[in-house]
C-alpha cells in the first residue's frame, strides 16, 4: 500500500483570510477542456511557478484554502460540461499525485461519459506516495504531461527547489515507466534563458516521450479578484 509523503506548510502557499472567505474554484474551463484544481500541495517550489506571483490562470482565481471534496468538485465540473468539452485535465496550482484516489474516482466517472483524461504532473508521484503509482494511473489516465523543466539535474534543482533528493533522476525514471503504459506521454520545459530546449527535446526522444515547450508567463500584478475571477 502506498504511503504519502508529508511536507511542511512552508512548501505550499498559506491559506490566509482572503482565500478562506472567497468562493473556491475547483474546476475551470479553457478551450475544449475542463481543468481540475486538485490541491495546493507541491513537492517543488519552482522559481517560475505562477502561484508565487499570481492567483491563477486565464482569469481564474485558483487559490484554495483546503483540498476539495469529490462531490463539490463534480458539481463544478457538471456546471461546465457541454458538447464541446473533449477532456478533463488534472492541473491546478499544486501536484495532483498527492490525491490519487480523488483523481481516480473523478476520472473514471467522466471517462464513462466520453471524456479523455490528462494529468499534468511534476513526475514526483512515486516519491510522494512511496510506491509505483503508474499501474494505478494507467487505469484512468489517457495522456500524461511531465514537467522536465531543465536539461540537467543542477539546473533543475536551482529552478525547481525539489523536496526530494535525486528528484530529477526519479522524474526521468517516472517518465520511462509511463512510456508504453500510458497512451500518450509528454515531457515539457519552459522557454527560459537558462533552459536549453533542444537538449530537453533530446532527453524526451531518448526516453520515447513526446516533447512540448511551455511559454514562460512573466509576473503580472493582480488588480482585483471577485467571484472567483481575477482582473489584471
Amino acid at each position: 500500500m502506498c504511503a504519502r509523503g508529508i511536507f511542511t506548510k512552508e512548501r505550499i502557499m498559506p491559506a490566509d483570510k482572503e482565500i478562506k472567505s472567497k468562493e473556491s474554484v475547483y474546476a475551470y474551463k479553457i478551450k475544449k477542456s475542463i481543468y481540475v484544481n486538485t490541491t495546493m500541495l507541491c513537492s517543488n517550489v519552482c522559481e517560475f511557478c505562477i502561484k508565487f506571483f499570481n492567483h491563477g490562470v486565464a482569469g481564474y482565481d485558483l487559490m484554495i484554502a483546503s483540498d476539495p471534496g469529490i462531490a463539490e468538485t463534480c458539481t463544478q465540473i457538471d456546471s461546465l460540461i457541454s458538447d464541446e468539452i473533449e477532456s478533463l485535465v488534472f492541473c491546478g496550482l499544486g501536484e495532483s499525485t498527492y490525491r490519487l484516489d480523488f483523481m481516480e474516482e473523478i476520472a473514471l466517472r467522466y471517462k464513462a461519459r466520453g471524456l479523455s483524461i490528462r494529468l499534468n504532473t511534476n513526475g514526483h508521484g512515486n516519491l510522494i506516495n512511496r510506491c509505483n503509482i503508474i499501474p494505478k494511473l494507467e487505469k484512468f489516465v489517457d495522456s500524461i504531461s511531465i514537467s522536465l523543466n531543465a536539461q540537467n539535474e543542477a539546473l533543475y534543482n536551482k529552478l525547481c527547489n525539489p523536496a526530494f533528493d535525486n528528484a530529477y533522476n526519479e522524474m526521468l525514471n517516472f517518465t520511462r515507466y509511463c512510456v508504453g503504459r500510458i497512451k500518450e506521454v509528454w515531457l515539457t520545459a519552459i522557454e527560459m534563458p537558462e533552459v536549453d530546449v533542444k537538449e530537453c527535446e533530446k532527453i524526451a526522444k531518448s526516453i520515447g516521450a513526446k516533447f512540448r515547450v511551455r511559454p514562460y508567463i512573466p509576473p503580472v500584478k493582480i488588480e482585483k479578484c471577485e467571484g472567483g475571477e481575477c482582473i489584471h
